[in-house]
């Protein structure tokens, strides 16, 4: 897939960090489309297919943990390129399916949010061999 046809999704409840992490993916090239809850966040993902899920686990409606699950449920392939972000410590050891690419604890780096969105939106071959050399 070619970087221009990226698409990902930022799902967060807090406008101005939503904003902040499409603007960050709009830099990277990618097509950016915002849900400000999990309910929808699963609509968008019934009606399109995203390279990268960024999720936020905190939200009204429908929290982040049920669209992972509502992702492992209906969608595995997509587990691998979701980047979940919380501020709840005890969600960073990882609660999560072992497919979901990353967890992330707020307040986060930038600079690591950005190595993360372009790893985890990578072709899973092209990861394999990456970590073989």
């Amino acid at each position: 897939m070619s970087i221009e046809s990226r698409r990902a999704l930022v799902c967060e409840d807090d406008r101005a960090i939503r904003r902040m992490l499409s603007a960050m993916l709009v830099r990277e090239k990618f097509e950016v489309d915002e849900a400000a809850d999990g309910e929808e966040a699963i609509r968008m993902i019934q009606d399109r297919r995203y390279q990268l899920i960024v999720i936020d686990l905190m939200m009204p409606k429908v929290d982040g943990y049920t669209v992972v699950q509502y992702l492992k449920e209906n969608l595995p392939p997509s587990l691998k390129r979701i980047v979940v972000t919380t501020a709840d410590t005890a969600a960073t050891g990882n609660p999560f399916p072992e497919e979901v690419c990353s967890v992330l604890a707020k307040p986060f780096d930038m600079d690591e949010f950005i190595s993360l969105a372009r790893s985890c939106s990578e072709d899973t071959l092209t990861r394999a061999r990456r970590t073989v050399k």
